[in-house]
């Protein structure tokens, strides 16, 4: 566990200091976190996806992943509209609040503490199928509404050209047709052939390592993180609180799930923000401030949270 910190951390680390040095440029973490978006996460669908066994996922722990995720990012999105956030910061705090760190740390944590990195499999599947796009999509479609200024307002808003012309742009988006293609392979277990396949995992190769360089890029300019922020300790608790009970109620009281597979969905649903969160909202310029402290935040906070659950758990 504490490994898959370390390493986590020393990228970040290097993006930071990156960051300090001006190396890669001023507009070095927009760049990076287009790229992670438009080439290397998209990539990383297809590969995870298309060589995954999806049938073999769909069962009791995508159940609980997806009560766990969904439950806090309601609460998110209902907080949000009592405190009259914006949309767009609602859906980053929801982000914030229900998506889990399923690779960088998922993986190395679940090989160390259980042996086995599959566990992560629901988590991913729900998040990079259902979660991400949903709230993409709604980000896509309000920063479109946004560019086309108040003149396009009136009855046109009403027209169901809107609404087709907002499926359009979700189809087009580039998480979306990443998650359709890998799933699709997935289903017809049909494998990217050679040398598509080699392609694909240099791209993908990209995602990680660029979304943790971007966010060191941003913790070494700007303002530091805001510690006091409310809304980014909200993010955090129902992340690292909230999230883990609803997968331990609905994983064992409800479904009867004990033993190491009870510790496996309670230990995902644990898992700090990932780094993805502020990917998207730099990307579409909505609450980045709030997607970094949350992501900053809750991965500190994690290792203590995460020892919690194996101990009581394990």
């Amino acid at each position: 566990m504490l490994e898959g910190f370390a390493v986590v951390g020393a990228v970040v680390l290097v993006g930071w200091v990156l960051g300090r040095r001006g190396t890669l440029g001023a507009d070095a973490q927009r760049v990076l976190a287009r790229l992670v978006y438009a080439v290397g996460t998209p990539a990383l669908l297809v590969r995870t996806l298309s060589t995954t066994d999806v049938t073999a996922v769909l069962g009791q722990p995508l159940v609980v992943t997806a009560a766990a995720a969904l439950t806090a990012a309601a609460v998110s999105l209902l907080l949000s509209r009592l405190r009259r956030r914006s949309v767009e910061e609602g859906v980053v705090a929801a982000f914030s609040a229900s998506y889990v760190n399923a690779v960088n740390l998922g993986l190395p944590i679940a090989v160390f503490v259980l042996g086995n990195g599959a566990i992560v499999a629901p988590a991913l599947l729900f998040q990079i199928v259902v979660l991400a796009p949903l709230g993409v999509g709604v980000l896509d479609a309000r920063r479109h509404r946004a560019e086309r200024g108040p003149s396009a307002g009136g009855q046109d808003d009403d027209d169901r050209g809107v609404w087709a012309r907002t499926l359009l742009r979700l189809a087009r988006n580039p998480l979306v047709l990443g998650a359709a293609v890998g799933l699709a392979l997935g289903l017809l277990r049909l494998p990217p052939p050679e040398p598509l396949s080699s392609v694909l995992d240099l791209l993908a190769g990209t995602a990680v390592p660029c979304a943790l360089l971007a966010f060191g890029i941003s913790l070494s300019a700007g303002p530091g993180p805001r510690w006091a922020d409310p809304d980014a300790w909200t993010a955090v608790a129902l992340k690292l609180g909230l999230s883990p009970l609803v997968a331990w109620l609905v994983g064992g009281p409800l479904l009867g799930l004990s033993g190491d597979a009870l510790l496996a969905v309670v230990l995902v649903a644990a898992l700090p923000t990932a780094q993805n969160v502020f990917v998207y909202a730099t990307r579409f310029g909505a609450a980045e401030r709030l997607a970094r402290d949350s992501v900053l935040i809750s991965t500190l906070l994690s290792a203590p949270v995460l020892a919690a659950v194996v101990l009581l758990l394990g």
